[in-house]
C-alpha cells in the first residue's frame, strides 16, 4: 500500500510533526500570554491603579485567539488520520496531472485528475475536487500539472501527491456535486475506504 512507501512514509511522519511542534508552541506561547495577563493584574491592583486594563485586554486576547489555534490545528490532524487511513488502504497510482480549476472552493483549492484518455483520446477528467493540504488551506503546487501520484477513488476521495509522495494533500468531491447527489465527503469516504482492496 502506499503507506509502505518509504518516502511517503517518511512525508506523513514529518507533516504531523511539524503540526504537533505547531499545536504545542501556540499552547507554551498562551500560556505564557496568560501568566502574563495574571501578573499584570496582581502588580495593578497591588498597586491601586484599578484603572489600567492591560492584564485584563492579554487574557482576553489569549482566550479569543487560542480556540483558532485549536481549531486550526486539530483540523489539520484529522485531515492526516483521513490521509493515512486511504495511505494504507490504497496503492499510489499515477495519473498523468492534476490541474487546479478556476474558481475557488469553499475547502480548499478546487482541482480536477486526469483519469486517463478516452475512447476518443481525450484526457478525461475528473469532477471537480477540492484539494487541501494538511498545514496550509490554499496551497498548490503547479508541479503536480506534470504528474501526480493519487491513493483512493480519483472520482470521490483520496490522496494527492507529487510522484515520490512529497506534498500530500487529501482530495474529495467538491461541495456543489455532494449536493447535488445528496451524499457528505464522510459518506465518501467510508464507501472508498469499504471498496478498498484489502478491506
Amino acid at each position: 500500500m502506499a503507506f509502505d512507501h518509504p518516502e511517503t512514509r517518511a512525508t506523513w511522519k514529518r507533516t504531523r510533526r511539524r503540526v504537533m511542534g505547531r499545536f504545542w508552541l501556540w499552547t507554551l506561547l498562551f500560556v505564557a500570554l496568560f501568566a502574563l495577563s495574571t501578573v499584570v493584574t496582581a502588580q495593578t491592583d497591588y498597586a491601586g491603579r484599578g484603572g489600567n486594563q492591560a492584564g485584563p485586554a492579554i487574557g482576553a486576547l489569549a482566550f479569543l485567539w487560542y480556540p483558532f489555534v485549536l481549531y486550526t490545528c486539530l483540523g489539520a490532524l484529522s485531515r492526516l488520520k483521513q490521509a493515512r487511513s486511504a495511505l494504507q488502504a490504497f496503492p499510489w497510482q499515477q495519473l498523468p496531472a492534476a490541474r487546479k480549476a478556476s474558481g475557488p472552493e469553499a475547502k480548499g483549492v478546487a482541482v480536477h485528475l486526469a483519469l486517463g484518455a478516452g475512447t476518443d483520446g481525450e484526457v478525461r477528467w475528473s469532477p471537480t475536487m477540492c484539494a487541501r493540504d494538511p498545514r496550509r488551506w490554499n496551497r498548490w503546487d503547479d508541479r503536480l500539472e506534470q504528474g501526480a501520484w493519487f491513493a483512493g477513488d480519483p472520482t470521490k476521495w483520496g490522496v494527492l501527491a507529487l510522484p515520490g509522495g512529497e506534498g500530500i494533500m487529501t482530495v474529495q468531491r467538491s461541495t456543489a456535486n455532494h449536493s447535488t447527489e445528496r451524499t457528505t465527503a464522510k459518506q465518501d469516504r467510508e464507501r472508498v475506504l469499504a471498496a478498498a482492496p484489502h478491506i
